[in-house]
């Protein structure tokens, strides 16, 4: 979980100021591609609505993780996060609103780092009452603490 925890470290996490899916969607794809300043790639919130309509990203526990794949082959596997307070309706799984969106960039030969990213994210999930505690959580600073406290082993 490398990737998700240097977002939060570096300051890639957002409170997202909407409640509808496609208006976080966009806005954190829109942070995505301002934070890797990447020239020549496909429109991100387009790439990410068609995604999203392809299959509901939403994992339960109260995430999400919505992808796009890079349309070049290197780089690092890249993300952002946004945190919702009161929820957003996402349609996951387990019927429960998304608090936190995790969304990923995906160069072509990271695959299977994401793949191993995403196990990591799902293990960590299903371990502690992360879901629990993201309900809780009402502001931005909480979150961040919450989420470098998973990182380090403890919350």
């Amino acid at each position: 979980m490398r990737q998700f925890f240097e977002a939060v470290a570096n300051g890639r996490l957002f409170e997202l100021g909407s409640t509808c899916k496609e208006e976080a969607l966009c806005s954190l794809a829109q942070r995505l591609r301002d934070n890797l300043e990447v020239a020549h790639e496909a429109d991100f919130v387009a790439e990410i609505r068609r995604r999203e309509q392809e299959f509901n990203t939403g994992i339960g526990c109260g995430v999400a993780v919505p992808h796009l794949r890079a349309l070049c082959e290197d780089g690092p596997v890249y993300c952002v996060l946004g945190w919702s307070g009161a929820g957003i309706d996402y349609g996951a799984p387990d019927g429960e609103p998304v608090h936190l969106i995790v969304m990923y960039y995906i160069p072509d030969a990271q695959r299977n780092a994401y793949l191993r990213e995403i196990a990591a994210l799902v293990k960590l999930l299903m371990k502690r009452d992360v879901a629990g505690c993201l309900v809780q959580v009402r502001d931005l600073g909480a979150m961040h603490a919450f989420l470098m406290g998973l990182g380090n082993g403890c919350h």
